[in-house]
């Protein structure tokens, strides 16, 4: 059965006018239903209207992907609003796993933590790319370690005009 789902980039917009931040945990949230053959959405929260013709409500399922902290009581907000309207929720990204006891308080959901292997390796044309995960240092003041808790060297990866390796410095000669 085709389902309607909205896949929201909790980040998307970013700290100057014009930003917009790619989420590519979202973007890969989406491609694994559309390959599904779900009817997807991907895109900034709107309460009323996802795109040019997907009523917010006729979803059946929402994720919600942060990246920033900042981002967090916006989407709390949204995520709380859907759960009123019944919908089934789903919680993500880098924000949601360094604040997963304040968006769990707040919202009701548990958020996943780190990276999820239902996603990780969808195929897709995506704008950024990882070819290794993790980092072996863990300093006290960054958050990789919460994400990316084993560090992973992809021997095959997409090519993508960016690739955002939290420490590609630290990834082996041959890599």
């Amino acid at each position: 059965m085709r389902r309607k789902v909205a896949v929201i980039n909790s980040s998307y917009v970013g700290m100057r006018p014009g930003d917009r931040i790619y989420n590519l945990g979202a973007e890969k949230i989406a491609n694994w239903h559309r390959r599904a053959d779900d009817e997807v959405y991907c895109g900034p929260w709107a309460p009323l209207m996802l795109g040019d013709s997907f009523p917010t409500r006729e979803a059946s399922k929402f994720y919600f992907s942060a990246i920033f902290t900042w981002d967090i009581p916006e989407m709390v907000a949204a995520v709380n609003t859907v759960r009123c309207w019944g919908k089934e929720v789903e919680i993500g990204g880098p924000a949601a796993t360094f604040m997963h006891t304040y968006v769990h308080t707040q919202t009701g959901v548990i958020p996943h933590s780190g990276l999820d292997d239902r996603f990780e390796r969808v195929p897709g044309e995506y704008e950024l790319t990882f070819t290794s995960r993790g980092c072996p240092h863990g300093c006290a003041f960054c958050g990789v370690k919460r994400v990316e808790p084993t560090a992973i060297e992809y021997d095959d990866f997409p090519l993508a005009p960016m690739i955002g390796d939290n420490n590609i410095t630290a990834t082996s000669w041959a890599h």
